[in-house]
């Protein structure tokens, strides 16, 4: 017989890993998506690498990924949740940024910015901080600054929070922010 565990999600956030530490590369590289917990066959891993929170809808896991170094500078944002056979969510999301590059050495002095979140949260016309797009620079006083006021980003209250994530690299790949 074998016995099954119910894992609290505080102790499968400890034991989820990657496989590689966040940060910056100048090579391919393969990320093994793990709960790295015993008895964890009846736990199913789903991903997504736009941002959007992970659902049993997403990209099941079931191989390392491997992505590629490209000319320039590439990020690979990645969300993963874990998730029981029954569907219940178990952990996460649990996100993770690398920045793949063939020139590390232009990446000196400067901050990369990873923010993942949904798009909705950003974008969206109802709830989205970057919504309605404004073209201006404003001073403050008359019509414009209405107009500015009334942007969802000028918002304030627990109906405009949202999740998100934000990790903050120095050029060396020294991760300085994880929030």
């Amino acid at each position: 017989y074998k016995i099954v565990e119910k894992v609290s999600a505080d102790r499968l956030d400890r034991s989820f890993s990657f496989g590689l530490p966040a940060g910056v590369y100048d090579r391919d590289i393969t990320l093994e998506l793990q709960t790295n917990i015993p008895f964890a066959d009846d736990l199913e891993i789903y991903y997504t690498t736009d941002g959007s929170m992970p659902d049993r809808q997403s990209e099941k896991y079931t191989h390392p990924l491997t992505f590629c170094v490209e000319p320039g500078l590439k990020a690979v944002c990645l969300r993963a949740s874990v998730y029981d056979k029954e569907g219940e969510l178990a952990g996460g999301p649990y996100d993770g940024t690398w920045f793949l590059t063939n020139v590390p050495e232009s990446l000196e002095g400067i901050l990369l910015v990873s923010l993942q979140a949904e798009w909705k949260d950003l974008f969206g016309e109802t709830a989205g901080i970057l919504y309605p797009p404004v073209s201006y620079v404003t001073t403050g006083t008359g019509e414009r600054w209405k107009e500015m006021h009334a942007q969802n980003f000028a918002q304030h209250g627990g109906e405009w929070e949202c999740q998100a994530q934000i990790q903050i690299f120095e050029g060396d790949g020294r991760m300085v922010v994880d929030q």
